[in-house]
């Protein structure tokens, strides 16, 4: 790949990182609970019926790890954001990938006199 053409790559990856919206890392999972009342349904030996389910947000961010409980109605939402977040990841990594290629392209090009 040119120089022109690893630059081109670096500007639309850039510029798809700057379209990106509202963003957070994690995933979501859903519990199900037994509670402590006697006589519950969710105890019965036959055929328990749990409570829930309850929505648990997983994050790592800045070395901890956090779970936050969280509405079933901002499930989407905060699905879209997980998503967003994936997407910034794999984009950074494809520029730094970029930008590795092309610094060895100017140490390669310099190494051999072709640019000042």
């Amino acid at each position: 790949m040119t120089l022109k053409q690893i630059n081109a790559k670096i500007k639309n990856v850039k510029s798809k990182i700057l379209n990106i919206e509202n963003m957070r890392p994690g995933n979501i999972t859903q519990q199900y609970n037994v509670c402590g009342s006697p006589g519950c349904a969710c105890k019965d030996k036959k055929d328990p019926k749990k409570h829930g389910p309850y929505f648990k947000l997983n994050y790592q961010h800045q070395g901890k790890s956090r779970t936050m409980f969280i509405r079933e109605k901002l499930v989407k939402e905060i699905e879209m954001e997980n998503k967003n977040y994936k997407i910034f990841k794999e984009l950074t990594q494809m520029w730094i990938t970029l930008e590795i290629e092309r610094s060895n392209l100017i140490i390669k090009m310099k190494n051999t006199d072709l640019v000042g």
